[in-house]
């Protein structure tokens, strides 16, 4: 049997098994056609933080809604990304939102193996960056695969059909005037790490500073999941400056965050999740896409202070970078 067919059948077999484990009932029966899996293709996201890392996308009815998804992966990784990369994730947990309840997140590991932290953060990345790229808003599970061994999935799905889109709500109405202004946010500190120094308060202030250049939701959602993934694993190491460049959805994000001399370890990798946690909801509240400034305090005392920028990519990523396998 040509080994191409043999690779085919042993996916097929996988997703098929993995379909009807331990899911919610709600999601359990996923079938799949025999003929979308013959040119089934695994490719790389070259920008997570590990190359050899490979997911496939299964997507099935009932349709999702945009946002709840989106902030059910800002939920599990404010969890998530605060833990070792080498933690296991029980398979009972699931997250959904608070603030846009709706969609539910669920991982998975194989039968004999648990999941870890690592690859689920980095599912969820690649699960919500291909319902963006894609927006193909249902219900869908992503098969991980790394150096070609099988880590588990993550499975983005709701026990509900989604509501028509409520232009009352603030994430779905126009985006307000995009001249220079500012809000502020309180969040939680995270836990003190090794070498911290931030000792003053439990709670943090973030003035951001809106600027006049716009940006694709999209892009700005899917820059605060990369943050969080990115500053996942460091088991709240202090932070003295930190910078992430990659390619969203429509543009390059290009951001730097930089401890103030004042206090040089005065933030640590714990504090900047919660931020951007918070940040989700703000944005979408005020409906700011932009670029912005943002200065973090520490009662009063200015501790950080951060950039986001983008710039246009040769190639706007108009396709998905992994074939899904989907109904006929």
């Amino acid at each position: 049997m040509p080994a191409s067919l043999v690779s085919c059948l042993s996916i097929l077999s996988t997703i098929f098994f993995c379909a009807t484990l331990h899911l919610p009932i709600a999601a359990r029966v996923l079938p799949i056609s025999n003929s979308s899996v013959e040119n089934l293709n695994l490719s790389a996201l070259p920008e997570l933080p590990d190359k050899h890392f490979r997911y496939v996308a299964v997507y099935r009815p009932p349709a999702l809604s945009e946002v709840p998804a989106i902030m059910a992966c800002v939920a599990a990784l404010q969890e998530l990304a605060m833990l070792d990369f080498d933690t296991t994730v029980s398979s009972d947990k699931r997250w959904t939102h608070p603030n846009y309840p709706g969609v539910f997140l669920s991982v998975y590991g194989q039968p004999s193996t648990p999941l870890t932290v690592r690859w689920a953060i980095f599912l969820i990345h690649a699960g919500i960056r291909d319902m963006m790229l894609r927006e193909r808003y249902e219900t869908g599970i992503f098969f991980g695969w790394y150096r070609d061994v099988r880590l588990g999935r993550v499975l983005f799905w709701s026990s509900r059909q989604p509501q028509p889109p409520n232009p009352q709500r603030p994430e779905n109405a126009p985006m307000l005037s995009t001249g220079t202004n500012h809000t502020e946010l309180t969040f939680q500190r995270g836990r003190p790490g090794i070498g911290s120094k931030l000792v003053s308060a439990d709670q943090l202030q973030a003035n951001v500073e809106y600027l006049e250049k716009t940006m694709d939701r999209r892009d700005s959602m899917l820059m605060i999941i990369y943050l969080m993934m990115s500053l996942g694993g460091r088991d709240n190491e202090p932070l003295v400056a930190f910078q992430c460049i990659f390619p969203a959805i429509t543009v390059e994000v290009r951001t730097i965050w930089n401890a103030l001399p004042a206090a040089p370890q005065g933030i640590n990798s714990g504090d900047m999740i919660n931020m951007l946690a918070e940040l989700a909801v703000v944005i979408l509240r005020e409906r700011k896409y932009t670029e912005m400034n943002v200065v973090i305090s520490d009662e009063g005392v200015e501790i950080a202070r951060g950039a986001i920028r983008t710039r246009p990519i040769p190639k706007p990523n108009s396709s998905p970078l992994t074939s899904d396998v989907s109904r006929s």
